[in-house]
């Protein structure tokens, strides 16, 4: 199998969390070959990563690749079997595509045009707040967040937390999880997991990375 990512995406990155804290290495992972051209589309449809290559055919789309590798990989399950703490893992996975990403994408936007709108930055910041308060609030409801081992809910929340940790860094807003004490305290214990803390460090470098392409 060959997974096609980058570093600093937060789709693939939710990936490499699960194939590190499931302990897979049958899994060899690539940046994608051509990313944005028409070779790329060959590979994968979508255009877009990350992509799972399995035999004669390649899986799009961060969560269904998730969903495949629990099922092909299920040692060290990372989802409880009971249906109710199942559910709750699940909700708490699916929260940051429904709720964050759509409230980042404007900020990630500014940081890309620089257009000055300080306004419309205002909102913005204001709305991403208004999700984590949120994923709080369901944090407390669900009793969701405490755990010490990685679970698949870690997996796809953690990358894009970075994501709403440094974003609005960039705008001077340097405590964003500050009125979401449970946030905040599920993000330290993420931090210094050993899983979550290396995939954090592989977004910084390539976030880094990307971002010294456009400085050139």
């Amino acid at each position: 199998m060959k997974l096609y990512n980058a570093p600093h995406s937060p789709y693939a990155a939710r990936v490499r969390t699960q194939i590190y804290a499931k302990g897979i290495n049958d899994i060899e992972i690539l940046p994608p070959p051509g990313f944005g051209t028409p070779a790329f589309k060959e590979i994968n449809t979508t255009g877009k990563i990350p992509a799972l290559e399995v035999d004669d055919m390649v899986i799009p789309e961060s969560m269904v690749i998730m969903e495949y590798i629990e099922q092909v990989f299920p040692e060290k399950a990372l989802r409880p079997s009971d249906a109710k703490a199942r559910a709750v893992v699940n909700l708490m996975a699916r929260f940051p595509d429904v709720y964050i990403q759509p409230a980042l994408f404007p900020l990630f936007r500014e940081v890309m045009q620089k257009t000055g709108d300080q306004e419309a930055l205002k909102n913005n910041i204001a709305n991403l707040k208004t999700q984590l308060k949120l994923l709080d609030d369901l944090m407390g409801q669900y009793n969701w967040g405490t755990q010490t081992d990685v679970d698949f809910a870690d997996c796809a929340l953690a990358p894009t937390v970075f994501w709403a940790v440094l974003v609005p860094g960039m705008f001077g807003e340097s405590d964003i999880l500050k009125d979401t004490p449970r946030v905040q305290s599920w993000w330290e214990r993420c931090k210094a997991n050993p899983v979550i803390g290396k995939v954090i460090t592989e977004m910084d470098e390539g976030f880094k990375a990307f971002m010294a392409r456009f400085q050139k």
